[in-house]
């Protein structure tokens, strides 16, 4: 399988599957897993290095009492300390989320390449120009084009349409409300991505979306989603089984690639 990956704007290349790629050139994941435990170790050192000023504070005037002054300022120290805990653990938090994410998507690569033939081409972290965010995957092939929205979740999940809620408590019983939407962002995406296809003459090439879960399962769904969601051990059979995109002539194929190349090779510029 051909593998293509946008890693940012300034640093992207071609690689076939199997091939390791340059060490600086880091994915968009990679590279926002690695910003956020930064973050997280600068504020853990920024709350030490408070903490180490109050206590140095209170050593230092503990024998002749605080005056005020002293008071507010180590009261503002405490303060800060934790304000920074506060801050690095969010960071933490951040960080793990990310590299699940990098997992999910590693998870991914690997059960496409072992299912899927030469006639598809898969593109990571593509980026539309003038919009934030990236799409996580996008597969050209003889269905056309397809969308791919990876999540590395945990737990059990019910849909009712496009509203997702996680199964909780001892027995699965409790749906709380899921943060956003994986579906209705696949549709945006799928949607958003289409319009830059036509704005290029490629308005004819079908655009299917699918939500594909790395980690995590459906349960089940209330009602329909707008957008198919699949396990990632079902996503190859799921794939070979959309329509063929047969009103599509060779050179519109040919178009499609060229248009994806420079868009992945442009990074969202």
């Amino acid at each position: 399988m051909r593998w293509l990956s946008v890693h940012d704007a300034a640093s992207c290349r071609r690689r076939g599957h199997g091939e390791r790629p340059r060490s600086e050139r880091v994915s968009f994941l990679r590279a926002q897993a690695l910003r956020a435990r930064v973050r997280a170790l600068l504020a853990l050192a920024a709350g030490l290095g408070a903490l180490a000023l109050a206590a140095y504070g209170l050593s230092a005037t503990a024998l002749g009492g605080l005056p005020p002054a002293a008071k507010l300022g180590l009261g503002l120290l405490l303060v800060a300390a934790l304000i920074a805990w506060v801050a690095a653990r969010r960071w933490a938090a951040r960080a793990a989320h990310f590299r699940a994410g990098l997992r999910g998507e590693d998870a991914l690569e690997r059960a496409l390449a072992q299912r899927l033939g030469d006639d598809y081409t898969l593109y990571r972290n593509l980026r539309l120009p003038g919009r934030r965010g990236d799409l996580d995957a996008v597969l050209l092939g003889p269905p056309g084009v397809v969308l791919l929205e990876n999540k590395a979740y945990a737990g059990e999940f019910v849909l009712f349409g496009d509203r997702w809620y996680r199964a909780a408590g001892p027995a699965g019983g409790d749906l709380r409300r899921w943060h956003g939407s994986p579906t209705a962002q696949a549709a945006r995406s799928a949607d958003l991505l289409a319009a830059w296809l036509a704005r290029r003459g490629l308005g004819e090439a079908p655009v299917h979306a699918l939500v594909v879960l790395s980690s995590g399962r459906l349960r089940e769904s209330r009602r329909a989603p707008s957008v198919p969601v699949v396990p990632l051990d079902d996503l190859a059979a799921q794939l070979l089984a959309l329509p063929s995109a047969r009103r599509l002539d060779r050179r519109q194929w040919a178009d499609l690639a060229v248009a994806l190349d420079a868009l992945n090779d442009a990074g969202g510029a």
